[in-house]
C-alpha cells in the first residue's frame, strides 16, 4: 500500500469538506435537508472509493473534489437565493396532526405508516395524540409536535428566511395572501428586508435585522 499516497488523498478530503462546510456557512456536516443528505452520501463515497484506489491519482482525487465542492456550494447558494428552487430540492413541512386528529391528507403525503407516527410520537415521550395542538414532518423527517399546552406559550412562524410556511398560516385559518397583507400594512418591500414573521398570542411580530 502506497500510505504516502493515500494519506495526502485523505488529507485532501478533509480540507474540502472543511472548506466547503466554512463557506456555505454550516457549523457542521450534520444533514438539515434531504439535500444535505445526498451532498454528505456523495462526499463518502467518493473519499471512500478513491481513497486505496491506486489507478486515481492526488491530481485526479483533487479534480473530483473541486468538482464536488462547486457542485455543493453552487446548490446551497441557489438554495439561499431562490425560494421555488429551495422548496423544489428540500420540500416542504407536512402536517400530520392537527388539534388531536390525524390528517389522512397529509399522512399520504408524507408516505408514513401510523405506527411509524406513533413510535416518533413515543421516542418524544407523547402518549396522547389528543393532548396535541399541531404535529408536522419537516424536510429532513424529523417529527416536530406543539402539544395544546404548548400552544399557549410559542409563537408560530410564518415566515422564516423569506420562506413562507402555509401550513402554519392554515393553523391560523390564514393563507399566502395574508403574508401580503402584513407587508403592505407594514410598508415592507421583500421579504429579504425581515428576519422572521411570527404569531403570537393573536398578533403578528415582525423580527427585524439589527
Amino acid at each position: 500500500m502506497d500510505y504516502l499516497n493515500v494519506f495526502l488523498k485523505l488529507v485532501i478530503g478533509v480540507v474540502y469538506a472543511v472548506a466547503v462546510m466554512k463557506i456555505s456557512g454550516k457549523s457542521n456536516l450534520a444533514p438539515m435537508s434531504p439535500i444535505d443528505q445526498i451532498q454528505n452520501y456523495i462526499l463518502g463515497g467518493i473519499i471512500g472509493g478513491v481513497l486505496y484506489s491506486r489507478s486515481i491519482t492526488v491530481l485526479d482525487f483533487v479534480f473530483v473534489m473541486t468538482s464536488w465542492a462547486v457542485i455543493s456550494l453552487s446548490v446551497n447558494f441557489l438554495r439561499k437565493k431562490n425560494n421555488w428552487f429551495r422548496k423544489t430540492l428540500d420540500g416542504s413541512t407536512i402536517t400530520v396532526i392537527e388539534d388531536g386528529a390525524i390528517v389522512r391528507s397529509g399522512v399520504e403525503k408524507a408516505k408514513i405508516n401510523l405506527s411509524d407516527l406513533y413510535l416518533k410520537l413515543r421516542l418524544q415521550g407523547i402518549v396522547d395524540i389528543q393532548s396535541i395542538f399541531h404535529a408536522q414532518l419537516e424536510q429532513n423527517g424529523q417529527l416536530v409536535v406543539i402539544t395544546k399546552e404548548e400552544s399557549q406559550k410559542f409563537p408560530i412562524l410564518l415566515v422564516v428566511d423569506k420562506v413562507i410556511y402555509t401550513e402554519n398560516l392554515k393553523q391560523i385559518g390564514k393563507d399566502e395572501s395574508y403574508i401580503e397583507e402584513i407587508m403592505n400594512q407594514h410598508k415592507i418591500a421583500s421579504l429579504d428586508d425581515i428576519a422572521t414573521i411570527e404569531y403570537y398570542e393573536e398578533k403578528v411580530r415582525i423580527i427585524d435585522f439589527c
